[in-house]
């Protein structure tokens, strides 16, 4: 939601924000909204490692940028779910990078 936040600091044409989880979006989309009322917010709730969905998001929203921020981060925890963070980590990554280069996204963070 930080990112999300100074992103939309910088008055983007759209912002298109995906979670897997609508609850966290339904937060960060109400934060955003309220914060940036005249923000072009776009909400997409599905896992980025589903490549028909991605496809279709970049399809439809021709993105410039993307900033994959859904990696998992507590090292302690995924040692105990390492078929989870291989997944999200690297699968997921690869998908977004594989998508954002076909589509010509000129910068992926």
């Amino acid at each position: 939601s930080e990112l999300c936040r100074q992103i939309a600091s910088f008055k983007p044409s759209r912002l298109i924000v995906m979670d897997s989880s609508e609850y966290n979006l339904y937060q960060i989309e109400g934060h955003l909204q309220e914060e940036y009322p005249d923000l072009d917010l776009v909400s997409v709730v599905g896992d980025a490692g589903r490549e028909s969905l991605v496809r279709r998001v970049f399809e439809e929203h021709s993105p410039d940028y993307v900033f994959h921020a859904a990696a998992y981060k507590h090292v302690p925890l995924m040692e105990y779910n390492p078929w989870a963070a291989t997944y999200n980590n690297l699968k997921v990554t690869r998908t977004l990078c594989n998508i954002s280069s076909e589509c010509g996204v000129k910068r992926f963070v």
